[in-house]
């Protein structure tokens, strides 16, 4: 991408760069103490699906959530068969038959050519819709995300964009780090506390939301892992291990907004025990990072219970070690929750920033936190509600966010046909953050880009004549 700011007119640089009935339970007596202390907020309700569901018990799991609403897997223990539901914080239900309902999020939605998310990880038939249905973006593309930041992000032809909400490209990039959750019923936004990072010209980067891109001193060729958040990203690349057989060494680094490298990790793990879920460093949402570390007072080789091998290490933004813990955690499954909280999606266990404290109650049945440190969400059937089918859920989010109820969701009759007009897609040239469009667009040629030069001044209020 080329950016310009019109106010340095004199000094040009140019750089490659269903609505169901619901019983809402809030009280003072739900605010948990030690929650509220740590700035968590704890609110409850149920809703009747009886006319949606005719198995009197059901399995029931939160597989994505947000501050919009969450997906549910609704599993009919008769027929094993499953249905996806999408429940907002008001207590309303959507359901579609050919796949997860969408959402409007900043007034846009990732569809596929049904209108809707597919229950299947297979983006290559996604596009975005405005709020009026218009399309932004139309189906074909192999990656997108939420809208997030005034931004959202396509993949064309070996390169990825990020387009504005009129689908204007804004920033090109080899690759952006994609930060996705696990299950594909939500899909992930690129920007994660006002910072995305990307590979571009062989070279990490973060990217803000102005578009700046800030150099991280790390290449990007060979790396296992890259997480990132709040203005923090962790790389972690490989190499085997001279001293050990059959040993590879995890090397990861740790970046502030800044691109500085503030904190080295080094890992080595035999090839018997790679277990990603366990050894690669997470990016809370805070900013803070977990490091999984040996532990040396582990049980002998033969030990079953691959937890118990690993303590864990939180770094602060700065690259300060401030606690470290024993727990069975899986380090892919920690969340932050607001700035001050440490959940384990899986576990419902919180602990404070120190990992000093748990926090009661110890609830296990937290099934999903947000990526971003939203919300987490526990859902179960309610068993006392006899012939009904009630599902009970718990919500924690930190006090300062606040969850929306009025949710919009997309409807897939409303979707407008498809014309096959996608533009293709290149590297682009911004002035004060907007694209700007050529006859002959930029290319690229021996490793430079190749600008009309006349359409930038003619933008930049110039008058071009010929001598």
């Amino acid at each position: 991408m080329i950016k310009i700011a019109k106010k340095w007119i004199g000094f040009i640089t140019i750089a490659a760069v269903l609505t169901s009935a619901i019983y809402l339970t809030v009280s003072a007596n739900d605010y948990n103490n030690e929650y509220e202390k740590a700035g968590l907020v704890i609110e409850k309700f149920s809703v009747d699906i009886s006319e949606e569901c005719y198995d009197p018990k059901v399995g029931i799991s939160v597989m994505s959530c947000g501050s919009n609403g969450m997906y549910v897997c609704i599993r009919n223990n008769v027929t094993l068969s499953d249905r996806y539901l999408f429940v907002d914080y008001a207590g309303n239900t959507y359901e579609r038959d050919a796949g997860l309902p969408a959402i409007f999020s900043d007034g846009i939605a990732a569809i596929n050519t049904d209108g809707v998310i597919s229950t299947w990880d297979n983006n290559d038939n996604y596009g975005y819709i405005d709020e009026n249905y218009n399309w932004i973006r139309e189906p074909g593309n192999h990656i997108v995300s939420s809208a997030s930041e005034g931004y959202v992000l396509i993949g064309d032809k070996g390169k990825q964009f990020l387009l504005d909400y009129n689908g204007r490209p804004c920033f090109a990039a080899d690759r952006f780090c994609y930060n996705s959750p696990l299950s594909v019923t939500e899909i992930g936004k690129v920007f994660s506390g006002g910072k995305a990072v990307c590979e571009k010209n062989d070279q990490f980067c973060f990217v803000d939301k102005e578009l700046n891109c800030v150099e991280l001193a790390a290449k990007t060729g060979g790396w296992e892992s890259c997480d990132y958040s709040g203005g923090t990203a962790v790389i972690t690349k490989s190499k085997p291990d001279d001293h050990a057989v059959n040993t590879e060494k995890y090397i990861s680094e740790m970046y502030n907004s800044a691109g500085t490298c503030v904190y080295k990790h080094e890992l080595s793990v035999r090839d018997d025990e790679y277990d990603s879920s366990i050894m690669f460093p997470k990016v809370l949402s805070n900013g803070y990072a977990i490091f999984p570390k040996k532990d040396n007072d582990a049980a002998s080789e033969n030990q079953q219970n691959k937890f118990s091998k690993y303590d864990l290490i939180m770094v602060s933004p700065d690259g300060e070690e401030i606690a470290t813990t024993d727990k069975d955690f899986r380090v892919s499954n920690l969340q932050s929750l607001g700035a001050n909280v440490l959940f384990d999606e899986l576990g419902g266990i919180c602990y404070d920033m120190s990992f000093g404290k748990l926090l009661e109650p110890n609830d296990r049945n937290i099934y999903c936190c947000d990526l971003n440190g939203d919300v987490a969400v526990a859902a179960k059937q309610d068993e006392a509600a006899r012939e009904k089918v009630v599902l009970e859920f718990t919500v924690i989010h930190p006090r300062e966010v606040e969850l929306n109820r009025t949710v919009r969701v997309v409807d897939p009759d409303k979707v407008k046909p498809v014309a096959g007009k996608n533009e293709v897609l290149t590297d682009c040239i911004c002035i004060d953050n907007e694209a700007v469009s050529f006859n002959l667009p930029p290319i690229e040629e021996n490793d430079r880009t190749l600008v009309p030069m006349r359409r930038i001044f003619e933008e930049l209020d110039a008058i071009v004549t010929w001598d």
